[in-house]
């Protein structure tokens, strides 16, 4: 048993390190849990957060909400294409209108649009294609995935430790 544990726990470190950016907490919480299994997941409900989170952390996959508040989901996307090109960009919106869709795909270089209400069976057939897409690119050093399985196994200890 303790043989399974290990290998479980060892796999779970590998999970591509995905940020999820939404102005709606409920909808945060909601792709979290079913990303989670497969995917380490980060979450921001402002694009300040999202950038700070993009700046310290070896992110592959964003996924973006296009209404919010501070910022379309285009221009945050197109930011992000700026700054971190190598990361590979997703857009979910209950919203689909057609000039949003061609300033996503021009703009912001957007892998896929994912429209709400969103299928979890589709949501992470997406998410695995954009983080394979990033991987098999060559545009995620190793390193990368190691500090994602490093940070994971911090989160383990600092929760298991009782921190706050």
């Amino acid at each position: 048993m303790l043989r399974d544990q290990e290998s479980s726990e060892q796999e779970s470190t590998l999970l591509p390190l995905v940020l999820v950016v939404d102005d709606e907490r409920l909808s945060l919480q909601t792709l979290r849990r079913t990303l989670e299994e497969e995917f380490t997941v980060l979450t921001a409900d402002n694009v300040a957060d999202a950038e700070k989170v993009l700046s310290e952390m070896p992110v592959q996959v964003v996924l973006s909400d296009q209404r919010m508040p501070d910022m379309s989901g285009c221009e945050f996307l197109a930011r992000v294409r700026h700054r971190w090109p190598d990361v590979v960009r997703l857009m979910i919106s209950a919203y689909t209108d057609p000039a949003d869709l061609i300033k996503g795909i021009n703009d912001a270089g957007i892998y896929q649009f994912i429209p709400k209400p969103w299928q979890p069976e589709h949501l992470l057939l997406t998410l695995r294609n954009a983080a394979r897409s990033r991987l098999f690119s060559g545009k995620t050093p190793s390193s990368a995935w190691n500090f994602a399985a490093q940070f994971r196994q911090w989160i383990r200890n600092f929760v298991a430790s009782g921190s706050n």
